[in-house]
């Protein structure tokens, strides 16, 4: 029998014959293939037929069984789906289809047969510009899902090199397409632009690093800069610095700097240094802050001395003129009463030259030398008596003067003892050499100490019981004094001492007990107080007495003892302090395992008694909860120790135990219904499941799903189910919606119809403003990634000359920032502000110096401009005054608020009017000493002046006045007598005349004196015996200088007081009678 036909292919017979059992091979035509290689001549004659199915198999349910209704399985090949349900109907295997090529981030699919997206169809891929792909073509694949690309973008590698300059990427792992990096130029350098992009081509974008240019040089005040190379003014640039006459800079060049601004310059005035030492005097400047060129200092001379200069200047060569200050001279030394003045040096009557001052007998001066004073006159000195001063010190005493204002020699003082004390004399007299005689006071004397009840007196001293002396006081034994001295009292007894009972105060505190007093009104020695003890102790004395030492005795309460402590069921008794048994002791109280006590600790009680505690089982109460099932006691009542509950769990859980028992710590055992084990969490596609817990993977066991960045799931969590198998969580590709609002500019989608992950849009800012990134992308976070259209930055503000800018937002300097202008004192701006402008740069200020127009007028001067055609700020004008004035300065200011300084023209100060010797001047106005005001001339006693009023001169010096003697003329006639000038030539006030009487008289005077109101004193020629009266000597043996004597007149006399002159004679004067008493 011959072999049947077969579609696309043939049999070929293994031997050649076609009998049961023999065999042929099946051959496929090109691009076919068969289930079977062979087959075989079957028992029913027929070939074994070849069910042959394209691109799949068939195969018998039952080999052996190809009869009516006997099945096979259809089975396709990887990729292809069969659409029969195994029956011997035909079937066929359909390719799998993968529907339309999806998206490819940054690129797109193109099929090669647009009608064919089935099994092993093909499709090209193509990136956007900047991207690349791994593969050229994408397949359908098997599981009926294109296979995948990846556009990425191309990398440009490391960023290049650029000249005084530096590349850095904003993001250090990034040098793919559109990646950035900045540009940052080396200090002095600009960038043509801010950044650089990777590009399309793989290739950076490139940047220079400009020098910056500082411009022109700008002027430098009172000085000029002069460029090295006049054709450069970049970075690195010199311009050398040449300042005026006069003037020195800080720095002998400026630099172009890093900034663009060019370096700064200050020609400053050269400095003179601290003003020099002037020799008795002093230089002060006018401004103490300024000791540059053309300042002034005013010259300054000590007391006495007077400037050849008003002023001294910093000159030219930065060195102070001099000055020299010129003691003043007194001339001639003057005339002193009762004494002479002597020159040191007989050639020298300036300021500060001295003359020694030597005083007639029996007179002393206040001082030994006289000075040639600062106003141009001598120093004034009077002889006059010596003087004791105050009466002495004396002991437990006092001295009161006869006469309270005079204590020169001669003159008397009592003395006064203090109580207690006895003076040897009663008057004490100043002495020849000007001290006071002595007296003493002498203390009164109490005598031998008397006796004293219960104690006895111990003299401190015991060879002095005088007033004021001091005796101790001692007490018997228990007994005290209320002092511990007595003393010598001034009425010469003895101070009284009391030793009394010593007090031991209240009764101490006894610790558990109490004492009460026997006599609760006496706690002195040797009284008694009873003990009584708080329950539970015993004293171990009934009373305490109040002992000498005014202690009380003391005493104890003991406590009650219990003995030792007593068994307990089921438990035991342990003492805290193993030897105190005693009332208070405590013992802790200490159960067996399960058991408890209804207190800690039992107490020695009052009673001597141990307190008692009851060990009972602990109970664990209710049964616990436990998660997922249940507990169930054997015994519903009890739940004391070693009582047992059931263990039942909830459908799904086991428990690892069938029963709980109620433990010795009151605690229940515990048991765990253990939850069914789901396994490891599956894969998840784009993403992946975390475990909360990496341990637990049974039922109800949680994990997070996180998607792959740009991804996003429609669960959080999926849970480990029932049924021991894990819910499914998908992720898919995050969309992050419209691109923001960015302020100033704005965003342009570069694929207008996907705002998915990864998707790009460009960023245009408006005018004045640069995005700080050129691109943003929709982000992992389904957020748009951000940029700013940030404003030009104009930099710190510049310097401005003479001024400076402060801006309104100290941390803000970009486009339309202000600035406020402040111009240094005495400068003022042609704007208030300036602005950052579009191009980055400050908008420009003036600050120019302010004018203060003419001078002003000066009363009694006038100012003359130092530059008649500048009267700006700085400027300076000379003072002049009319004669008589003085100016307060030399110099006027153009001032920083456009006024001129003020100066005042002030008469000349002729400060205090001076003394004037034998008078003094008296101020019209006392409040003036200026030039032009007067003063009174007043002559003393004696004396007239040349002129009646003084004037304060131009010079600042007063007018002169003399106040010259007045004279007397020639002495009068004196009846039986003569008057005889010391000195023949002077008549004049206080100039002396001997009175010599005729034999049998003698003058009441020795002499006369010419008096102040220009005529002589009188004397009289009386008879050597006193009229109406007799003298007699204080001291028989003394009639020399000082000494005295008592005049005594008869009755209905008057009294006079006469002395002894050293040439013997008597000077008397007339004495005011005194009603109902007479003078000693």
């Amino acid at each position: 029998m011959a072999t049947p036909s077969l579609l696309h292919g043939t049999y070929i017979l293994v031997n050649g014959t076609t009998t049961y059992g023999s065999i042929a091979n099946v051959y496929c035509d090109d691009g076919f293939k068969s289930p079977v290689s062979m087959v075989t001549c079957l028992a029913s004659a027929d070939w074994e037929e070849v069910n042959f199915i394209l691109n799949g198999a068939y195969k018998l349910l039952n080999t052996s069984n190809t009869t009516y209704a006997s099945l096979a399985n259809v089975t396709c090949d990887v990729g292809y789906e069969s659409n029969a349900n195994a029956t011997w109907a035909t079937a066929k295997c359909i390719p799998n289809d993968c529907g339309a090529v999806p998206a490819v981030l940054n690129g797109i699919y193109t099929l090669l047969n647009t009608t064919n997206t089935t099994y092993g169809s093909l499709a090209n891929v193509t990136c956007d510009a900047g991207y690349e792909s791994n593969v050229s073509q994408v397949m359908c694949q098997a599981n009926a899902t294109w296979g995948h690309a990846n556009c990425i973008p191309k990398d440009c590698g490391s960023t290049p090199v650029i000249l005084n300059g530096a590349y850095k990427l904003l993001n250090t792992t990034n040098t793919t397409y559109a990646s950035l990096a900045n540009v940052t130029c080396d200090v002095g350098y600009e960038s043509n632009i801010s950044q650089i992009m990777c590009q399309a081509n793989a290739t950076w974008a490139t940047a220079k690093c400009i020098p910056s240019d500082c411009g022109a040089i700008l002027a430098v005040l009172n000085g000029r800069y002069t460029l090295l190379n006049t054709t450069n003014t970049t970075y690195g640039s010199l311009a050398n610095v040449t300042c005026d006459a006069g003037y020195e800079s800080n720095v002998s060049q400026v630099m172009c700097q890093a900034n663009a601004t060019w370096g700064h310059a200050n020609c400053i005035p050269k400095d003179c240094g601290s003003t020099p030492v002037i020799l008795n005097g002093a230089y002060k400047l006018l401004n103490t802050t300024n000791t540059t060129y053309a300042s002034l200092a005013n010259v300054t001379c000590d007391v006495g001395y007077e400037s050849n200069v008003s002023q001294i200047m910093c000159q030219a060569n930065a060195t102070w003129a001099t000055a020299k200050c010129i003691p003043n001279d007194c001339v001639a030394v003057p005339a002193v009463l009762n004494g002479r003045y002597t020159l040191l040096n007989t050639t020298n009557t300036t300021y500060g030259s001295l003359a020694n001052v030597i005083c007639d007998a029996g007179y002393e001066s206040n001082v030994s030398q006289v000075m040639c004073q600062a106003n141009a006159t001598w120093g004034h000195v009077n002889c006059i008596p010596k003087d004791c001063g105050s009466t002495p010190v004396i002991l437990n005493g006092a001295y009161k003067l006869l006469r309270t204002f005079n204590t020169t020699y001669a003159s008397l003082a009592n003395v006064t003892c203090d109580v207690g004390y006895e003076s040897n004399v009663s008057q004490i007299m100043c002495q020849a050499n000007a001290t006071w005689a002595t007296a003493k006071c002498i203390p009164n004397d109490c005598g031998a100490v008397p006796a004293v009840l219960n104690g006895r007196y111990t003299l401190l001293n015991t060879t002095n019981t005088t007033y004021g002396s001091l005796a101790n006081v001692i007490c018997d034994a228990g007994y005290e004094s209320n002092v511990s001295q007595v003393m010598c009292q001034a009425n010469a007894t003895w101070g009284h001492a009391n030793c009394i009972p010593k007090d031991c105060g209240s009764t101490p505190v006894i610790l558990n007990g109490a004492y009460k007093l026997l006599n609760t009104s006496n706690t002195t020695y040797a009284s008694l107080a009873n003990v009584t003890c708080d329950v539970g102790y015993e004293s171990n004395v009934s009373q305490i007495m109040c002992q000498a030492n005014a202690t009380w005795a003391t005493a104890k309460c003991i406590p009650n003892d219990c003995g030792a402590v007593p068994a307990v069921l089921n438990g035991r008794y342990t003492l805290l302090n193993t030897t105190n048994t005693t009332y208070g002791s405590l013992a802790n109280v200490t159960c067996d395992a399960g058991y408890e006590s209804n207190v800690s600790q039992v107490m020695c009680q009052a009673n001597a008694t141990w307190g008692h505690a009851n060990c009972i089982p602990k109970d664990c109460g209710s049964t616990p909860v436990i998660l997922n099932g249940a507990y169930k006691l054997l015994s519903t009542s009890n739940t004391t120790y070693a009582s047992l509950a059931n263990v039942t769990c909830d459908v799904g859980y086991e428990s690892n135990v069938s029963q709980i028992i109620c433990q010795a710590n009151a605690t229940w055992a515990t048991a765990k219904c253990i939850p069914n084990d789901c396994g490891a969490v599956p894969a998840v596609l784009n993403g992946r499941y975390t475990l909360l817990n990496t341990t637990n993977t049974t039922y109800g066991s949680l994990a997070n799903v996180t998607c792959d960045a740009g991804y996003e799931s429609n669960v959080s969590q999926v849970m480990c189910q029932a049924n021991a198998t894990w819910g499914h969580a998908n992720c898919i590709p995050k969309d992050c919606g419209s691109t923001p609002v960015i302020l100033n500019g704005a965003y342009k989608l570069l694929s207008t119809s996907n705002t998915t992950y990864a998707s790009l849009a460009n960023v245009t800012c408006d005018v004045g403003y640069e995005s700080n990134v050129s691109l943003i992308m929709c982000q992992a976070n389904a957020t748009w990634a951000k940029a700013k259209c940030i404003p030009n930055d104009c930099g710190a503000v510049p310097a401005v000359l003479n001024g400076r800018y402060t801006l309104l937002n100290t941390t803000n300097t970009t486009y339309g920032s202000l600035a406020n202008v402040t111009c240094d004192a005495g400068y003022e701006s042609n704007v208030s502000q300036v602005m950052c402008q579009a191009n980055a740069t400050w908008g420009h200020a003036n600050c120019i110096p302010k004018d203060c127009g003419s001078t002003p007028v000066i009363l009694n001067g006038a100012y003359k401009l130092l530059n008649t055609f500048n009267t700006t700020y700085a400027s300076l004008a000379n003072v002049t005054c009319d004669v008589g004035y003085e100016s307060n300065v030399s110099q006027i200011m153009c001032q920083a608020n456009a006024t001129w300084a003020t100066a005042k023209c002030i008469p000349n100060y002729c400060g205090a009017v001076p003394a004037v010797f034998n008078g003094r001047y008296t101020l019209l106005n006392t409040t003036n000493t200026t030039y032009g005001s007067l003063a009174n001339v007043t002559c003393d006693a004696g004396y007239e002046s040349n002129v009646s009023q003084v004037m304060c001169q131009a010079n600042a010096t007063w007018g002169h006045a003399n106040c010259i003697p007045k004279d007397c003329g020639s002495t009068p006639v004196i009846l039986n007598g003569a008057y005889n000038i010391l000195s023949t030539s002077n008549t004049t006030y206080a100039s002396l005349a001997n009175v010599t009487c005729d034999v049998g008289y003698e003058s009441n005077v020795s002499q006369i004196m010419c008096q102040a109101n220009a005529t002589w004193a009188t004397a009289k020629c009386i008879p050597n015996v006193i009229l109406n009266g007799a003298y007699k000597l204080l001291s028989t043996s003394n009639t020399t200088y000082a000494s005295l004597a008592n005049v005594t007149c008869d009755a209905n006399a008057t009294w006079a007081t006469a002395k002894c002159i050293p040439n013997g004679n008597i000077y008397s004067f007339d004495l005011i009678a005194i009603s109902n008493g007479f003078h000693t």
